[in-house]
């Protein structure tokens, strides 16, 4: 129900609140006497909610079950890019709900971790493995540690087993792209791509809602107001590079 709700333009994803700023900070920063911020709607948290359900079970769920919801989801992504880039104010309006959300989430975790208690002192003294002076005594001989090197280096060679490599970096995935905050509409457009994947490419009737959504995602005038993540995502996904073969 909030997915068709969100991809409804008439419903509003922010709420404006207007504060009124002391004196003394207006005549110290030159400000109006007013300031403008904005918070979640009920709307954008209904679906964040949805979608994190939807995120939760579609890795177990039957591939149905996402494809059922595909149409609604190519349309909130659609909706919610036109929302930030359609102009630079609403980039900027978003950008700004955006960092307050950030700051707070801050805030929070901040405030968690002092309150909870640490253990003591002894107990993690206790805890820690002691070290076997044994194990992990060195050579005193560099001559001896050295020879030892060479042999067994040989001694591998000789049974034809080949040295050990260095194991590569891997490669950037899907898992190390950090996620939006929440409750953001950064964080929608994340989760819609991450649920969409490359699945509407493969509906005609959503394949140009979709081209159309990463087309205004990177290159709308309000593009530049969009979190990196976001291009980060799409690049990891893919869809930039299936452009060429579904145009």
């Amino acid at each position: 129900q909030y997915l068709t709700k969100g991809s409804d333009p008439q419903q509003q994803l922010l709420v404006a609140h207007e504060t009124q700023q002391p004196q003394q900070q207006q005549q110290a920063q030159q400000q109006p006497a007013t300031h403008v911020t904005y918070s979640s709607s009920e709307v954008l948290l209904g679906i964040c909610c949805s979608l994190s359900v939807l995120s939760a079970i579609h890795e177990v769920s039957p591939e149905a079950l996402t494809h059922m919801h595909m149409p609604s989801l190519v349309k909130l992504l659609n909706r919610c890019a036109r929302e930030v880039g359609v102009t630079a104010q609403n980039g900027q309006m978003h950008q700004q709900h955006y960092q307050l959300m950030a700051r707070l989430n801050k805030e929070s975790a901040a405030a968690a971790s002092a309150v909870s208690p640490e253990p003591p002192a002894a107990d993690k003294q206790d805890q820690e493995p002691k070290p076997d002076s044994k194990a992990t005594q060195p050579s005193s001989d560099p001559a001896a540690a050295a020879a030892g090197g060479v042999g067994t280096t040989a001694a591998a060679a000789a049974a034809g087993i080949a040295p050990p490599q260095p194991v590569p970096s891997p490669a950037a995935s899907a898992a190390d792209i950090p996620e939006p905050e929440y409750s953001t509409v950064a964080w929608v457009l994340n989760s819609s791509l991450v649920l969409i994947g490359s699945r509407a490419l493969s509906y005609s009737e959503l394949k140009k809602h979709m081209l159309q959504s990463i087309i205004i995602i990177i290159t709308a005038t309000g593009a530049k107001y969009n979190e990196p993540v976001l291009f980060m995502r799409i690049m990891v996904r893919g869809a930039v590079k299936s452009l060429p073969a579904v145009l």
